[in-house]
């Protein structure tokens, strides 16, 4: 894991930075950050998803919740934005 930024669902759940996503859920993660961003896209608001981790050669296992109200994001510019 590389910098957490502070308040992410990550940091509230406890995920450090030098952390290391070893699995979801049942999950062993074989495929590095690639398959670990696709298991996080596939998330929703509300959603929460176990993951197990390693710290000081020790495995954690935490529950990352995804806030149910996301903020609204920003447009790029140059795109339409629905009102």
């Amino acid at each position: 894991v590389g910098p957490v930024r502070e308040g992410s669902p990550g940091a509230v759940a406890g995920v450090l930075s030098g952390d290391v996503i070893a699995a979801i859920g049942a999950y062993t993660l074989t495929g590095g950050e690639s398959q670990f961003r696709t298991a996080v896209s596939a998330r929703h608001p509300g959603d929460s998803m176990a993951i197990t981790l390693w710290r000081d050669r020790a495995p954690r296992d935490l529950v990352v919740q995804f806030p149910a109200d996301e903020p609204e994001r920003a447009s790029p510019p140059g795109s339409a934005s629905s009102a």
